[in-house]
């Protein structure tokens, strides 16, 4: 699972990138909000990857 937050402030790029901890995205918003003054709103975003194959579904049955 990947998580990341992008500053949503007008003409404003700036991305936590990529990580696995919530933690670290809320700590990064904090520091961008401190050193950009109306840098107050973020966009979060989780990624969860899920692969299916010869495994079993979360129902239990085997994937046909």
């Amino acid at each position: 699972m990947s998580r990341e937050a992008f500053c949503v402030a007008a003409d404003c790029r700036a991305t936590s990138g990529g990580v696995e901890r919530q933690e670290e995205v809320d700590a990064w918003c904090l520091d961008h909000a401190e050193r950009h003054p109306g840098h107050d709103r973020f966009r979060r975003v989780v990624t969860e990857y899920r692969l299916i194959g010869e495994a079993q579904t979360d129902r239990g049955t085997s994937v046909n």
